[in-house]
């Protein structure tokens, strides 16, 4: 192939593709990545709301389809925005996020010391950082996954309120 055409067809590619966010009028909604665990933890103390916290990779397929099929539109719904704090922390990231202490440290260190070493991995965390609730591990069937999720945030909510 000449390189004229060659480089027709990669700016052709590249304008037309669109990675995939949920979009809800005019704001686009979806999962935020986070690299500020203690200003998280300051928003779960005042709205008294469970952080839940996806672990991903950058090239996890299964992050990509937790995301896109299960985090994403619950997000877009609005429906979770009173009850739970959803975010996500890119582990393999080059940004070293802020931790719960408030000191910045690589995320592979954050994901050491939750014992992660399986990603997508779904947290469910008080405003000390710590698990409320069992944390989830992979996704499985999409259809049933959507039940887990809801599930595990209502223990957290409920855990978090004392109940």
């Amino acid at each position: 192939m000449n390189k004229p055409i060659y480089f027709l067809l990669v700016i052709l590619i590249s304008i037309s593709y669109t990675p995939f966010t949920a979009y809800s009028g005019t704001k686009y909604r979806e999962i935020i990545e986070t690299t500020d665990l203690a200003e998280l933890s300051k928003i779960s103390k005042e709205t008294k709301r469970p952080i839940l916290l996806l672990m991903s990779q950058e090239d996890c397929p299964f992050c990509v389809k937790l995301k896109h099929e299960i985090l994403n539109p619950m997000v877009l719904s609005g429906d979770y925005d009173s009850r739970i704090i959803m975010r996500e922390l890119m582990i393999d990231s080059m940004v070293e996020p802020r931790g719960f202490d408030g000191y910045e440290l690589d995320a592979s260190i954050i994901a050491s010391e939750y014992g992660i070493s399986v990603t997508p991995t779904m947290l469910f965390l008080g405003p000390d950082g710590k698990e409320l609730t069992k944390r989830i591990v992979g996704i499985n069937t999409v259809e049933l996954f959507s039940f887990y999720v809801d599930q595990a945030i209502e223990k957290a909510v409920k855990k978090l309120h004392g109940e």
